[in-house]
């Protein structure tokens, strides 16, 4: 089981830097945003009962928050390479305010 949650965190780290950016380029605010900076969140992201966030993950959060860049995240919502992952989109929503910070809001 071990062995298949870190070759799953490996494809994942993996898949999302091949991914790049799909935030336009032109925003600021999100043209340095990194998915790949919350691979330490991806287990916090899948059903059917996810742990809670790991203290990586919410650091990385924080940091995003605090960067004022964490809405970048909207650009990922719908993105099927997520789903590939095991990653449920919604549950990666809720994932800041389980760390404590304000909740991600998507158009």
């Amino acid at each position: 089981m071990a062995k298949q949650g870190l070759l799953m965190l490996v494809v994942a780290v993996v898949v999302l830097s091949i991914s790049g950016h799909l935030v336009d380029a032109a925003d600021d605010k999100c043209s340095k945003f990194q998915v790949t900076d919350f691979v330490p969140c991806v287990p916090a992201a899948r059903p059917p009962n996810p742990p809670p966030p790991a203290p990586a993950c919410c650091a990385q959060v924080k940091a995003h928050n605090d960067a004022g860049d964490l809405p970048c995240l909207c650009a990922y919502k719908d993105d099927p390479r997520l789903i590939v992952l095991g990653v449920d989109p919604a549950l990666a929503l809720l994932i800041p305010e389980k760390c404590g910070v304000p909740k991600v809001v998507c158009p």
